[in-house]
């Protein structure tokens, strides 16, 4: 019961927020009103609509801009995003008041190098960035010349970035000095799937390439110590691993590699072989909690639940008539979201679909911390708690 209650005030509280508003059209280049969060007029900036529900408080807040974020990143009590505005935006993650915003032009991917307290930023071109978050600005860069593939990997001594032609750089933290070392492979012809966020374990990287390759190397050398093509066989079976490898999972001593070609493995660390395989696929981030794998299946109509150290599935649910996007932990419930607005309260233990609401909105998909869900309905975010 008290689950249910929960979906049904969040789905009150979304409903009651509105979705009415009109986002204003690029006008007259006049100012942004970053105190009140009202745009004056657009000067081709995102629009920033920061909205409240005084009547109901589990709607933390509401963020609306006019172009589609490419990536989103939490530290501490602020949230970051970057788009194809050219805007790297800081947003109060209690409020959702815009702190401020800069230009970061062409930027599509965002991490945070966490020994110089600095954001580093990649465009879409290969022009690596690195943003002071005090001054809100860019004062380092170093042009790669190659599109890039993935969220860059944060080291000790550094950045890697891996590009979607094959090549691999590795940086210090002064950029504008060039690559430390660098090394390229092989690439299948068609490579314009993004790769996964690599995993850093002190001086070893877990990263996948366009080839299907899941790769151990030493951040330091560049030198791959293993690799695995992820199948049953374990062969080199292009047509079944390229671009598929949509996640790694950091699971203590193993690695969780989901995969859109119906299979999800589990690797060692330590040698990079395979300790199980589970014939499932999906093509969105899967979650783990208390050891348990949480997924949408490449079918976009399944839900499934997976033990993590064995590959046992506890329990897989079919929805019909609607396309998953996203799942999210949420008040000890599994709240799956549908592009076409409907929301799926699912019970954790057995699967079954406890409840389903369906809101008037286009859900993209949706994610969660330790205390907030964040709902993404295109161009909106709501921050429910």
């Amino acid at each position: 019961m008290q689950t249910r209650a929960i979906v049904i005030t969040v789905i009150s509280c979304l409903i009651l927020s509105g979705c009415n508003k009109k986002i204003p059209v690029p006008g007259k280049r006049e100012d942004y009103d970053h105190l009140s969060g009202i745009v004056k007029a657009d000067q081709g900036l995102p629009v920033v609509d920061i909205s409240s529900n005084p009547n109901n408080q589990n709607i933390a807040w509401k963020v609306s801009y006019n172009s589609e974020c490419s990536n989103i990143l939490n530290i501490e009590d602020k949230i970051y995003f970057v788009n194809s505005s050219g805007y790297i935006r800081c947003y109060n993650k209690n409020d959702g008041k815009l702190c401020w915003q800069a230009e970061a032009t062409n930027a599509q991917f965002i991490a945070f190098d966490k020994a110089c307290k600095m954001l580093i930023l990649l465009s879409s071109t290969g022009i690596l960035s690195c943003f002071d978050i005090n001054k809100q600005q860019i004062v380092d860069s170093y042009d790669i010349k190659h599109p890039i593939s993935c969220v860059p990997a944060i080291t000790e001594n550094g950045v890697i970035v891996i590009t979607m032609d094959g090549y691999t750089y590795a940086f210090g933290h002064k950029l504008s000095n060039g690559p430390i070392w660098s090394q390229t492979r092989s690439q299948n012809e068609c490579m314009m799937d993004r790769l996964p966020a690599p995993i850093v374990n002190g001086n070893v990287m877990y990263c996948s390439y366009h080839d299907g390759a899941i790769v151990k190397l030493d951040t330091i050398t560049g030198k791959i110590i293993w690799e695995n093509y992820i199948n049953p066989n374990n062969t080199h079976e292009s047509d079944f691993t390229v671009q598929s490898i949509v996640q790694i999972i950091d699971q203590g001593s193993t690695l969780i590699i989901s995969s859109q070609n119906d299979n999800i493995s589990c690797l060692d660390k330590e040698t990079g072989i395979a300790i199980w395989h589970q014939r499932i696929g999906t093509q969105t981030d899967c979650l783990i909690k208390n050891k348990w794998l949480f997924l949408i299946g490449s079918d976009h109509q399944t839900v499934a639940c997976i033990k993590a150290d064995t590959g046992e599935c506890k329990w897989s649910t079919f929805t019909t008539n609607m396309k998953l996007c996203g799942i999210s932990l949420f008040n000890n419930a599994l709240l799956a979201v549908a592009t076409n607005g409907d929301l799926l309260s699912i019970d954790v233990n057995t699967g079954k679909i406890k409840q389903t609401h369906h809101i008037d909105m286009q859900f993209t998909n949706a994610s969660c911390d330790d205390d907030a869900l964040y709902a993404f309905t295109g161009l909106s975010i709501f921050c429910i708690k």
